[in-house]
């Protein structure tokens, strides 16, 4: 409430030096619908230069956004100029331009219900029917729909994170719309996808939201219907992580691009899904590793994760690193007399091998009397 109280203020501190200015957008939403947020957004009309001036701004990308960041009684808000979009951009960014009415500006936003702003004395104004909307439960995007996704084909995912967050149902002739331009899709980068189905995994009605992806066949061209699927058919609560690492034990054929460490996890965790949790695998990798790996295949399989018990099983190796064994290469030398070269390494691991797979105790003797026994050596 406080946070509210100090939006008011901003808005109030506008009007007082002859500008209009409201409270809109997701705030407005989930304030109707009795949902907690924290994320409070001012549209005026004031100029960039104006708020910098009335305003103690923090950010301020007004050459491209006509928005600052301000810190007003403690809180962070993002004040926008009224504006609206002349072109867009390979299906994706938008040239704005200044307007001098909050009419412009909301009939350019995205979704109906996302288009609602709250004056300086608490009343709804309504340009888009987002009220109406909010009541049938409906996420419809304002304008022509094949116009509107071809515009932004991001606007598939954010409509479909509406779906997971409110359990709406989307608008039949918003849905067609997000069909037609479902192959723009390629047109995002991986980061940016990966945001956005982070903020559909979020919430409870994620599987519903999925079902919408999957019906738009926006996921066709991501090669990862199947991954969505097996997420779906899980009880398992997913991450953005599961999906990648998923890809990639199945094949998709579709590679993603990440970060070199999280590629390694990624591959790694892969590999061990479907080479399985062995003694030796389980020494062999990290517990991160392990722990993806095994939601791969609760996944795949449709089961339960093992994870306690895995982390149990690693605990209890008898080595949990090469430096664990109870010989080392001053050892081997000289037992077997012979200098140094590549078959210490190769004997260690050997013997490693025979440690985890209960073959030998991790004793000296005994492990002195396999190497004995050790045709190879």
């Amino acid at each position: 409430m406080e946070q509210y109280i100090a939006a008011l203020n901003i808005v109030k501190e506008l009007e007082k030096n002859g500008f209009s200015a409201y409270i809109v957008g997701g705030y407005v939403r989930d304030t109707l619908l009795n949902i907690k947020s924290n994320d409070i957004d001012i549209t005026t009309n004031a100029l960039p230069d104006d708020l910098n001036h009335l305003f103690k701004t923090i950010d301020s990308t007004a050459n491209k956004y006509l928005s600052c960041k301000v810190m007003y009684e403690g809180y962070e808000f993002e004040i926008t100029t009224f504006r609206t979009d002349i072109e867009y951009i390979n299906h994706r960014h938008p040239v704005t331009k200044i307007v001098e009415n909050l009419e412009e500006d909301l009939k350019r936003r995205d979704f109906t219900i996302n288009a609602l702003a709250l004056d300086s004395r608490g009343k709804i104004i309504d340009l888009c029917d987002g009220l109406l909307d909010i009541k049938n439960k409906l996420v419809r995007v304002i304008g022509d729909p094949f116009k509107r996704f071809d515009e932004d084909v991001l606007r598939i995912f954010r409509g479909c994170y509406l779906v997971s967050k409110l359990n709406f149902d989307i608008e039949d002739s918003t849905f067609k719309g997000m069909q037609a331009s479902a192959k723009y899709v390629t047109y995002l980068s991986d980061e940016r996808i990966f945001d956005e189905l982070t903020k559909i995994l979020k919430f409870a009605h994620y599987k519903k939201a999925l079902s919408y992806l999957i019906k738009t066949s926006v996921l066709n061209y991501l090669k990862i219907n199947k991954v969505i699927e097996y997420v779906i058919n899980s009880n398992v609560r997913p991450s953005i992580d599961d999906i990648i690492a998923i890809s990639i034990y199945i094949n998709t054929g579709y590679e993603f691009k990440v970060a070199n460490n999280k590629k390694r996890l990624y591959f790694d965790a892969a590999f061990l899904a479907k080479e399985g949790f062995t003694n030796l695998n389980l020494y062999k990798y990290d517990l991160d590793t392990i722990i993806l790996a095994d939601k791969i295949r609760a996944f795949v399989d449709n089961r339960n994760t093992n994870f306690d018990e895995l982390v149990k099983t690693k605990l209890a190796l008898p080595i949990s690193s090469k430096k664990d064994l109870k010989v080392n290469a001053n050892d081997l030398i000289k037992y077997i007399n012979k200098p140094q070269g590549p078959w210490i390494n190769e004997l260690l691991h050997k013997i490693e091998k025979a440690v985890l797979e209960n073959k030998i105790k991790n004793e000296k003797s005994e492990i002195l009397n396999f190497i004995k026994e050790d045709n190879d050596v």
